[in-house]
């Protein structure tokens, strides 16, 4: 049976940090892969099911950060990307730019849950979305 939730691909370096951002978007709704490198990343965003967006934690390794980025927005320019900061990591403008949304990292995940349920889901219907996150307390 073909899994109705949109893919996002979770590309974070710090595995227990990919482990809960995967369990609360599963619970939100989404179908959620884990990368903990850049090339594994950019593996996933080239599979045969189109990922619906990539949050990528800016320290990424292997590689980096603004070199996926880049390939990215050459190569798959529909997957809208969120970068996922440290507070006070003083973003540069060149990797602001070629992000969609840039969200800081927070105990509080429920900026970063609808930051990306604006970007990624926009084209799904109510129906295919699954929760309501105001049941899990992210309104």
């Amino acid at each position: 049976m073909e899994n109705k939730k949109p893919l996002l691909i979770i590309a974070e370096r710090n595995s227990n940090v990919a482990s809960l951002l995967a369990r609360v978007f599963e619970e939100n709704g989404w179908q959620a892969a884990v990368a903990g490198n850049g090339r594994d990343a950019w593996r996933l965003c080239r599979g045969d099911v189109a990922p619906r967006l990539l949050v990528l934690d800016e320290e990424i390794e292997n590689p980096g950060c603004a070199a996926l980025l880049e390939k990215i927005r050459l190569f798959r320019p529909e997957i809208p990307v969120i970068l996922h900061v440290f507070s006070g990591s003083g973003v540069n403008e060149r990797l602001r730019a070629l992000a969609a949304k840039v969200v800081e990292k927070s105990p509080d995940i429920g900026m970063l849950l609808r930051a990306s349920n604006r970007l990624g889901m926009k084209n799904f219907s109510a129906s295919q979305i699954g929760a309501d996150m105001t049941d899990n307390g992210f309104s």
